[in-house]
């Protein structure tokens, strides 16, 4: 179990979806996106980084 953790933080897909977080979060501060904007983009970003893992895992178990 510990194995599988250490690497979900290791996928690109992880780093990006953090990588696009700060992002998302320093133009909100910067006042370039409003709130609604912020939480629209999170929440994207988690759905579609969610999704892919779904995707990866089902595909792993049909592979078995």
């Amino acid at each position: 179990m510990a194995e599988n953790n250490d690497q979900r933080y290791r996928s690109r897909t992880f780093w990006m979806v953090l990588i696009f977080t700060v992002l998302a979060t320093v133009l909100c501060a910067l006042g370039r996106i409003e709130g609604p904007g912020w939480i629209t983009v999170i929440l994207g970003l988690f759905a579609g980084w969610q999704g892919r893992r779904y995707a990866d895992n089902k595909l792993a178990a049909n592979g078995e």
